[in-house]
Order: C-alpha cells, then structure tokens, then sequence
C-alpha cells in the first residue's frame, strides 16, 4: 500500500501526538509550518516510507549532511506515528533510525574536525617569529638546508609559493630579461666593492595580473650569505630552479615539516605572512605620529614584496 500524501493537519496531528507520548515540547507553529514545507517538497517526489527513494533524492538534490537530518527527522516522526497501529513499522523505523544515526555520526566528526581546524589555525596565528626561527634551527641541526632556508626567505619575505619555483640569474641577464617574461626569478649581483646582493623577482604569482613583475631586494645580509652559500655548494647554474617546487608540492611540503617539527602546529605562507607582518610592526611603537609613518613605511614595503596592498595587510595579516 502506497504511503499517503499528507496536508500540514495531518502531519501537525501526527508531530504533537509524537512528543506528548514520548513527553517532549510541542513544536511552535512557526516550526511545523517550516517541517510541512520540507515534507511536502519531498514527498511529491517519492515514497516517504521507502528507504531507498528517500536515499535517492538525498543525492539527486545533493543536500548536506545537517539538511539529510532535517528530513530524517521529520519521516521518522510520521513513522513513530504510524507504528503505534502497526507493528510492522517499527521494523521500518529501525530502517529509517539506522540511516539517520550513520548521517548524524557523519555530521558530528564534520563538527569536530572543522573544530580542530579552528584550533589548530588559532595555534598557527598564535606562534611567534621566535618560536619559528628555532623551528628553523632545527631543521638546519637536521640537515634539511634547503627547507629551513625556505622557511627563513618566507619569515623575512613574505612572499607565497611562488617562491618553490625561483630560477636562478645572473644580475647582468636579469637585466635582459623581455617585459613579458614571466618567471620567477632569484638573482645574484656580485658587487666588486662589497658583499653580493640578491634579488627576488616574481612575475607569476596570486596577484601579478594586478601588481605586475615584483622585485626586491634582500635586507638581511645574514640570510643573502646564506642563500649565495647554497647556490655555489649545489652549484647552480642559470636557469636552474633553486628549491625546485611547484606551488601545491611547497604547500605540502611546509604543512609536513612544520606539522613533524613545530609540536604539531602547521604554518602555511599566509599563517608566516601574518607572523612577519606582526612582528614588523610591533618593532615600532604605534603612540605618535612619526611612529605610524613608520608603520606605513613598514606596510609599503611589506606590501610590495607580497604583491598586495597596506589595507589588505592590515586587514587580514596583523594579529591584533
């Protein structure tokens, strides 16, 4: 026998009888007349009562998780319903109880693992530039030269991922470049009076379309060294990649390091931009005038090696 249509009396009978035998609250209006809403839009499209249908329809209308449960609520109500008279139905609600449970138990590891991702991006904008810099002492004790000297270009450059696919140049052939070129490059000056100098310049990267090819030049003389060090000991030749990563494989790379390495907690380039960013500023002191100039002049910077503007940097990479 095919399971009848039912009108919003028929079903708000059926819902109120429910909860005062099982000595629940009776719904407000307002909440029936939402539940007759989704009950009547299903039910003109299958058998409320056939398991299988009701699955169909969940797919068919690709709903989420917490929608499925919505309706599972309101069929296992008129089933509840319907077993009081017939036996028979009980075996159904089991059916229909086994389905919703395995939906809900879905839904609650989807609650708890969105609830771990914001704990663990809490811990990630909690960890300080110090805490980072010992990460990359102990990558450098582990022999992982290359990736603590990724993780010290991004600390002090807060560049994005672009940064695993930097050629090696040349400054003279740097110079020759065509303006259409759109590599990513990484180019050693040496200067004949002083210590070599390094440039970063990425032409494909998140926002190139708006800011165009960003160049600039290393300040801490301590990690140009470093990196002038790296290319003569891998012996590098021009047009070579120096790290040799594509964007997703740098971006799963940071996540495995500093996951094994940083007591669990993961920093992506955004999460080590905000670290930078934070850390800039805070060096200079926000109670005069003259001291907010330097905080732009810090921002203007910053924003010119990230490829982005100040207002975005203040809004979405200062921790407050």
């Amino acid at each position: 026998m095919p399971t009848p249509k039912f009108d919003i009396d028929e079903y708000s009978k059926r819902l109120i009888k429910v909860k005062e035998t099982n000595r629940l609250a009776i719904p407000k209006d307002s909440t029936i007349e939402g539940n007759f809403k989704m009950l009547n839009k299903i039910q003109k499209e299958v058998d409320i009562f056939n398991l299988d249908q009701v699955k169909e329809y969940f797919v068919k209308m690709k709903y989420s998780k917490k929608t499925i449960i919505n309706y599972l609520s309101i069929i296992l109500h008129l089933i509840t319903y319907e077993s009081y008279d017939d036996p028979e139905y009980k075996s159904k609600y089991q059916e229909f109880k086994k389905y919703f449970d395995d939906v809900n138990s879905d839904q609650d590891k989807m609650i708890e693992s969105k609830k771990a991702s914001t704990e663990q991006k809490q811990k990630s904008q909690d960890t300080t530039k110090e805490e980072v810099m010992e990460l990359i002492q102990k990558l450098n004790k582990l022999g992982m030269t290359k990736d603590a000297l990724i993780l010290e270009l991004l600390l002090d450059n807060p560049c994005r991922l672009e940064v695993g696919t930097l050629k090696y140049l040349k400054y003279n052939n740097f110079l020759k470049i065509e303006p259409d070129n759109q590599q990513n490059y990484l180019v050693l000056k040496i200067n004949k009076d002083s210590e070599p100098t390094i440039l970063i310049s990425r032409a494909s990267y998140k926002t190139s379309d708006k800011y165009g090819r960003a160049t600039f030049e290393l300040e801490n003389e301590k990690l140009t060294e470093k990196i002038a060090n790296y290319i003569i000991i891998n012996k590098l030749h021009e047009g070579s990649e120096v790290f040799g990563y594509t964007p997703p494989q740098l971006a799963k790379r940071l996540h495995y390091l500093t996951k094994k390495y940083n007591d669990g907690i993961t920093l992506s380039t955004n999460a080590i931009c905000k670290i930078h960013t934070t850390s800039e500023v805070k060096n200079v002191s926000p109670t005069i005038i003259e001291d907010m100039e330097q905080v732009e002049s810090k921002l203007k910077k910053i924003s010119t090696k990230r490829g982005t503007s100040t207002e975005v940097l203040k809004k979405s990479y200062l921790k407050k």
